[in-house]
């Protein structure tokens, strides 16, 4: 080829490359990254100040000083993100952030959750169990710490830096790495333990449009809780105690009345997940084939079994509500990611960029030989990877996924296999000691256990996975079913009588004609039905017997422990030696490829993938159009939110009282300069999940709002961020204030709020 010509098309290559990995931003508004905070300053200081920051760079991030970072709260050790907004401990957070533990705390009688809780005073605010608030302390940069000794130390060097950091138990730390390993950050936290309910809305406000408008814009949500830390007398963490007092933080965020306009400066801190945004074409094409389909499906059993039996009674609606939150947001979530990445072909986009840094590597020898065969390996691990990455995740959702999986199937995965084992191996006494254990966890499974809804989500994802395997793959059970060697759970073992096994033979011989006629599908729905009715974890009642006189031989024939072995042996057979080798191996093979984009553009500054590790973002309030004639404005006022007012629809609901506020237009000094209450409006920060909950603040540092949802089109964000119409939505705090003055009228937390203190 041509020189000059090559060159040419080495220069047009580089540039796709460019545009995927957002070093090109077809939006002058929106900045993508998710920055490190002790790195921004310098990274990006004077382009934040040039674009609308108006405080010194250097007071987002100070480990000396007080700085916007100590106002930042991690709950939960990464669940989602809180700001703190006065000298007393006072928090702001998401709704659909402490959504579990006001479940928690709410009875069909005093329901939180429904009506909303307003605390008059320090003294009626409610403790939320097992809630904790984290305070940074400090990051630090320890690459070359870990690193020293070679890869064979870094693990030792570690433990010797977490120790160091601790102080004895003072602090939580926590070291993680950044682009796959090229360098690792320590992070030091001080964590109280002592969070107490303040005040939220009813649901029909905080959730307002609940499934149906998550990740959508409009939104007319206002999505926020308020919580308060305690601390003992000498601020320091304490566990609950009546005579704990509200911790006061370095630093609160002030609050802004002023309302926002269009290209106003946004910044954003806080705790975001992960994300994967130097993922190969190889890498996507597995979510969008493989994984989102398989969260999909999983979830959607479960969604459906879950809402049926809320729809059942009160008690089960308060009892399951946090979790089918939790799966439907990440259920409609991947449906979102694997739309969004279809539509707007990121396969061929990043086969664009891959194409670049082949032509770069080729281009010198020394290039060459470093990263010359990179993409072939990763292209060849994730070939090599598919089936057993696909049990993988099958073997997850049906056995293990806390939330998702039938409980009668986690049991046995957790309890009755781990039984087996004892009494294959352990002694009496061990044995005794295990039993224990597991009566003392059988709350976990039973309590809240609805066996109708246990037995359709067992069944579903077993449909599931009998149809998303190849037939070559099928665990050896399956296929015995299907064949007819196996028709229902039975052995010579069981504890059947000699006269229902007859009557049963007879049955099955009566039948034989009908099970023929059987799709396979069928025939292992027959038997799955059979096996749980047939089980020991699928009633409560037989586990407890059997715990206070277990039964090896019993255990053995069980049809959904001998279910479990035959995945457990699939797993073992088929996938568990390939995702072994793919996961010591593409972690080096990712950080040589991001090693060499690094270099391939050396002007350019790389921010690490999130990790639920702090992260600070900038950005715009900016409208956004989302398609041929679809183009929304950046903001949503009290107007469309009873536009959308339906009382024969749970999902736009709204409380007489506000209605009645609205209607008559009684905002008070929180309206627009138009008389519009704003509701929520958009910004281009970046984020992802963990943000929820993270303040919003204008270029002075000051409180606009809070973060609590993407629209649809950022729905792939997590992967490849979509420029022109990525945008967070953010609940006005103009908003808030009017609920908590108009609405609850609650004029002690008004006031510490307006005032700081």
């Amino acid at each position: 080829m041509n020189k000059s010509l090559r060159g040419v098309l080495l220069g047009l290559l580089s540039l796709i490359a460019l545009n995927t990995f957002a070093q090109y931003s077809p939006n002058p508004g929106y900045v993508e990254g998710m920055w490190i905070p002790n790195t921004v300053a310098s990274l990006k200081g004077e382009e934040m100040k040039k674009v609308g920051l108006e405080i010194d760079p250097a007071t987002i991030y100070n480990d000396t000083a007080r700085s916007l970072k100590d106002a930042i709260v991690v709950l939960n050790g990464g669940s989602c993100t809180a700001g703190a907004i006065t000298s007393q401990g006072l928090l702001l957070t998401n709704h659909h952030c402490t959504y579990d533990e006001v479940a928690a705390i709410s009875t069909p009688e005093t329901d939180h959750l429904e009506n909303g809780f307003w605390a008059g005073s320090y003294e009626e605010e409610i403790p939320l169990e097992g809630m904790t608030a984290g305070f940074l302390i400090k990051i630090e940069n320890v690459t070359d710490r870990v690193m020293a000794g070679g890869k064979e130390k870094m693990e030792t060097n570690m433990q010797i830096i977490a120790a160091e950091a601790e102080q004895d138990g003072k602090y939580v730390v926590d070291i993680a790495e950044a682009y796959h390993g090229l360098e690792y950050y320590l992070y030091v936290y001080q964590v109280y333990p002592d969070v107490r309910l303040a005040g939220v809305p009813p649901q029909d406000v905080g959730k307002y449009g609940y499934d149906t408008d998550n990740w959508m814009w409009p939104r007319h949500t206002s999505d926020f809780t308020l919580i308060r830390v305690y601390a003992g007398k000498d601020n320091q963490p304490a566990e609950y105690a009546e005579d704990n007092v509200p911790y006061q933080p370095k630093h609160f965020f002030p609050v802004s009345t002023d309302g926002v306009k269009e290209g106003d400066f946004s910044m954003i801190m806080g705790y975001p997940g992960s994300t994967t945004r130097y993922l190969t074409s190889y890498a996507v094409s597995n979510l969008i084939d493989q994984n989102y389909p398989d969260h999909i499906a999983m979830r959607k059993v479960s969604t459906t079994a879950i809402k049926k039996a809320m729809d059942e009674s009160e008690e089960n609606r308060l009892r399951l509500t946090g979790a089918y939150a939790s799966l439907m947001n990440y259920y409609k979530y991947f449906k979102g990611a694997s739309t969004m990445l279809k539509r707007n072909d990121i396969v061929g986009k990043r086969q664009g960029m891959e194409k670049a840094f082949q032509a770069w590597a080729e281009a010198d020898p020394e290039r060459k030989k470093e990263y010359g065969n990179i993409l072939e390996d990763i292209k060849e691990l994730y070939e090599v990877r598919e089936d057993a990455d696909h049990i993988n995740q099958l073997l997850i959702y049906t056995f293990i996924y806390p939330d998702a999986a039938s409980d009668a199937l986690r049991f046995t995965y957790t309890n009755l296999r781990r039984l087996d084992a004892f009494m294959s191996r352990g002694t009496k006494e061990m044995q005794e000691a295990e039993i224990g254990r597991i009566k003392e966890g059988l709350g976990e499974y039973y309590d809240d256990f609805l066996r109708t809804m246990d037995k359709e989500i067992y069944m579903g994802h077993l449909e599931t996975v009998f149809t998303g395997l190849r037939d070559e793959i099928k665990p050896e059970l399956f296929k015995s079913v299907v064949a007819g060697t196996k028709p229902f759970p039975l052995s010579e073992k069981t504890d059947l009588t000699k006269k229902e096994k007859k009557k049963l033979k007879k049955q099955q011989k009566k039948n034989k004609a009908k099970w023929a006629a059987m799709s396979d599908l069928e025939k292992f729905l027959a038997w799955a039905d059979t096996a749980y009715d047939r089980s020991l974890a699928g009633n409560p009642e037989v586990v407890k017997a059997f715990l206070d006189n277990p039964d090896k031989d019993k255990l053995k024939n069980d049809p959904l422990f001998m279910m479990l072995n035959d995945m457990l042996e699939l797993y073992s057979s088929k996938a568990a030696l390939v995702m072994q080798a793919f996961n010591s191996q593409i972690g080096d093979l990712r950080k040589t490829y991001i090693k060499g984009m690094m270099e391939m553009y050396p002007e350019r500054s790389f921010y690490p993938d999130a990790n639920s590790t702090t992260r600070f973002s900038y950005g715009k309030v900016q409208a956004y159009s989302a398609g041929d004639s679809i183009t929304y404005k950046y903001f949503t006022t009290a107007k469309g939110l009873m536009e959308k007012y339906d009382p024969e629809n749970p999902d736009f609901d709204v409380p007489e009282k506000l209605r009645n506020l609205i209607n008559a237009g009684d905002y008070g000094s929180y309206a627009d300069k138009d008389g519009k209450l704003n509701v929520c409006f958009l910004t281009t920060n970046d984020i992802t999940g963990g943000n929820s909950g993270s303040p919003v603040l204008n270029g002075k540092g000051e409180l606009i709002g809070v973060a609590f949802d993407g629209n649809w089109e950022s729905m792939c964000g997590d992967v490849e961020v979509l420029q022109e119409v990525n945008r967070t939505i953010v609940a006005d705090v103009r908003f808030i204030l009017f609920l908590v003055d108009k609405y609850a009228d609650s004029q002690n937390l008004l006031k510490e709020i307006v005032e700081g203190k």
